[in-house]
């Protein structure tokens, strides 16, 4: 018997920045509590990605294929 598999989830774009150095260098412990930074990056990417992507990912990795995933891969 064959089982449906629903898959739901946000679908988004993931900024992954190259920061170069330690958040530690720039965070006062003593000042955790009110937190403000600006961090200036050497590049950034855009990657399609999201929950949804990740599920189906994991979904996919079992052998099945859920029919929603398929429209949605990179």
């Amino acid at each position: 018997m064959k089982k449906n598999i629903y898959v739901s989830g946000s679908l988004a774009y993931d900024r992954i920045m190259d920061f170069p150095g330690y958040f530690s260098e720039h965070i006062l412990p003593e000042k955790i509590h009110m937190l403000s930074v600006t961090f200036q990056v050497n590049s950034i990417k855009e990657k399609f990605g999201g929950h949804r992507r990740q599920y189906c990912l994991c979904v996919e990795l079992t052998g099945d294929t859920p029919g929603d995933c398929r429209r949605h891969r990179t």
